[in-house]
């Protein structure tokens, strides 16, 4: 039994030499596959730069403005550029620049074309298709030069030269005297005295801003050098007009001139101008706006 032990559990010199190579080569590899633990690999460990890189990315996109869905029926189109404008005559390109669909800004020129004009930022938005997120996103770019009220007004021979003037009566003025005021010329001055006719004379001088193309910036820039004289009103006698003589006032419809004689025929007389409250279709406010021009005889 030892000889039989000894045969298998002794090891002759070359066999021990054989086995402590061995050995040697193993703790080597345990040895070379433990390096990384000991010496850890920057591009393996080391995430910072790569999350750095990740959050300068978030932060640029987090600073571009958010777009609403369906932008373009707010009244956002094709979102391009922002850059600093003068809403007053901006070609259309441009409004598509700003992310305007091209319908719209031609509804933006047509806007002009028809007087409008804009001497505050606020101004953009009495148009219709000027959304308020659309507003919202160009409101910082907007600059409106201070004397750009000259440019305003395309087709209308402007004053160049600022004139000292006493007082233009609304009421009594011809062409030549409004062409005096400030930025008002022959076209305007015309326009003024047809819209006066039609009414019969001014009964305040605040429906001047009720004349075509009268912005408020112009309207503020004169005011102050008008005057009114309402002796001369031409008025109509409700209790002998026709329908036809009332519905020819700029304030006075068909309807409303068939309910004012349809009463007075069924009625009798009017016994004063507040009777015509009566009929079912003049309200206080259109009351207020016809009674200076209406009489009872």
């Amino acid at each position: 039994m030892k000889e039989f032990l000894k045969d298998y559990f002794t090891f002759n010199k070359r066999e021990r030499r054989g086995i402590f190579i061995l050995i040697l080569i193993i703790i080597f590899l345990i040895f070379l596959l433990n390096i990384p633990l000991f010496f850890p690999s920057e591009n393996e460990s080391s995430f910072s730069r790569f999350e750095k890189e990740i959050d300068e990315f978030s932060e640029s996109v987090d600073s571009v403005p958010d777009l609403p869905e369906n932008s373009e029926k707010k009244g956002v189109g094709n979102y391009t550029e922002k850059f600093f404008f003068n809403p007053n005559h901006l070609p259309a390109k441009d409004w598509v620049k700003l992310g305007l669909t091209e319908k719209q800004a031609e509804a933006v020129k047509k806007f002009e074309e028809a007087g409008g004009s804009f001497s505050k930022k606020e101004d953009l938005k009495k148009i219709y298709v000027i959304s308020q997120p659309f507003y919202n996103s160009v409101e910082p770019f907007i600059k409106i030069p201070v004397d750009s009220v000259k440019n305003k007004f395309p087709g209308i021979g402007f004053v160049k030269h600022e004139k000292k003037i006493l007082e233009v009566d609304v009421n009594h003025a011809d062409t030549s005297q409004f062409k005096k005021l400030k930025f008002i010329g022959s076209g305007f001055a015309k326009r003024i005295v047809k819209y006066r006719d039609a009414l019969g004379g001014f009964a305040t001088i605040d429906q001047l801003m009720e004349v075509y193309g009268m912005p408020p910036a112009l309207f503020d820039s004169i005011s102050m050098y008008l005057s009114i004289d309402t002796a001369g009103l031409r008025k109509i006698n409700i209790n002998s007009c026709t329908m036809e003589e009332l519905k020819n006032h700029p304030y006075i419809n068909w309807n409303v001139a068939n309910a004012i004689v349809a009463y007075r025929q069924k009625h009798g007389l009017y016994k004063n101008v507040f009777d015509i409250q009566k009929t079912d279709l003049v309200d206080d406010d259109l009351y207020r706006k016809i009674a200076p021009y209406l009489k009872i005889e």
